[in-house]
């Protein structure tokens, strides 16, 4: 080993042992994270209060379809076919088919927001193709009813409580349904 190596050696030697017993103002952190952070609250929430509940019937079909027509208020009311029965068995279920509409922590400079709201083609009853729902009816607080046909534009008054929707609509039946419950959504 010639002298020039050991020179170079002990240089470099000395410039690592010097860097290590450097004051740590003047030294460079090896990793430094930076960490960010964002909480997402859902805007709105839709809330099912109650189903669309005709209540209990005993029914035979006739020559012409049977319907039961519930409103936005609750109220059932059937019109049988020709030849048809159609007999509640106690009372009709009163209560109206409900969704609670509100904004997550609104205040009151959302006041006034408009939502949109949608409703899907009704499906057909589980377990009878003999009955349909459809006509679709709703009304937005203590507003007036309405058939649905378009998106609706709900306006939130008060971004601090929720609305309230309701629906109604009308079951079809061109033939004897099977008995039990029957459920379409």
């Amino acid at each position: 080993m010639n002298v020039t190596n050991i020179k170079h050696y002990a240089a470099v030697g000395a410039l690592i042992a010097g860097l290590g017993m450097a004051p740590l103002a003047v030294r460079a952190a090896d990793n430094a994270d930076i960490s960010a952070s964002i909480n997402i609250v859902g805007a709105l929430d839709a809330d099912k209060q109650a189903d669309m509940d005709f209540g209990t019937w005993y029914f035979v079909a006739g020559s012409t379809p049977t319907t039961w027509v519930k409103d936005t208020a609750g109220t059932v009311s059937e019109t049988a076919g020709t030849a048809a029965t159609a007999e509640g068995v106690g009372t009709a279920n009163t209560t109206p088919a409900q969704i609670d509409i509100s904004i997550t922590d609104g205040t009151a400079a959302q006041n006034g927001s408009v939502i949109t709201m949608t409703v899907a083609t009704p499906s057909a009853f589980d377990n009878d193709t003999d009955a349909a729902l459809s006509d679709i009816t709703y009304k937005i607080g203590a507003g007036s009813e309405v058939a649905y046909t378009v998106p609706v534009a709900v306006t939130i008054a008060d971004a601090t409580a929720p609305v309230s929707v309701y629906f109604g609509g009308t079951i079809t039946a061109s033939d004897t349904l099977s008995s039990g419950t029957n459920t379409a959504t």
